[in-house]
């Protein structure tokens, strides 16, 4: 029974050790986060157009975004991915507008 009761707790030790050394990796990784800046653009599927001429602003004021973290829900995920990866919003936009007529939305 004893030797079941140090088992334990040579079991509740390591656990504290793991879950210790993955807090101190959690706690170093959200301090490199915290060192970056993050644009995050709401749901809302008319947004999608005030968010494309937000970045288009940002980019035209030569705004270096090269180094921002975009983050989005629903519409806002669209701008988001499309911030990232340097879409032309003119032409996404355009696009937008004439599928949305095209298929009678509008």
């Amino acid at each position: 029974s004893s030797n079941n009761a140090k088992m334990r707790l040579d079991s509740s030790k390591k656990l504290r050790i793991v879950m210790k050394a993955m807090l101190n990796d959690f706690e170093k990784e959200l301090e490199g986060e915290a060192s970056k800046n993050h644009i995050i653009f709401p749901g809302g599927g008319i947004f999608f157009y005030w968010q494309a001429g937000a970045v288009t602003y940002l980019r035209e004021q030569k705004y270096d975004l090269s180094d921002v973290e975009f983050t989005g829900a629903s519409a806002g995920a669209l701008t988001a991915t499309l911030a990232a990866t340097n879409v032309d919003f003119e032409v996404a936009t355009t696009s937008a507008l004439q599928m949305a007529e095209d298929s009678g939305i509008w």
